[in-house]
């Protein structure tokens, strides 16, 4: 267990794949939607898409020659939740 909650961590503890997933809160994207948004290269964001779906965080679906990504393991978004709870506390 210490190992996949170290797997996690580590998988979310990217500013960019935090921007990531927020990005996917509102739903699915293909890679090329994240570069954009992200202001990214195409090759970083399947990087980090790549991390956060072998993490189990993002599920993947072919849709013809695209590969589309979507938030499947809503745990990681409610730890930054969590972290940025404590931190808006601190803030007070």
């Amino acid at each position: 267990m210490i190992e996949s909650i170290s797997g996690l961590m580590t998988a979310i503890a990217d500013p960019t794949r935090i921007a990531m997933l927020d990005a996917l809160r509102g739903g699915e994207a293909n890679v090329q939607q994240l570069a954009d948004e992200l202001d990214l290269p195409h090759r970083n964001a399947s990087h980090h898409a790549l991390v956060l779906h072998r993490a189990g965080i993002l599920g993947r679906r072919r849709e013809g020659r695209e590969i589309v990504y979507s938030v499947e393991d809503w745990s990681a978004w409610w730890l930054i939740g969590q972290a940025t709870n404590i931190y808006a506390e601190d803030d007070r």
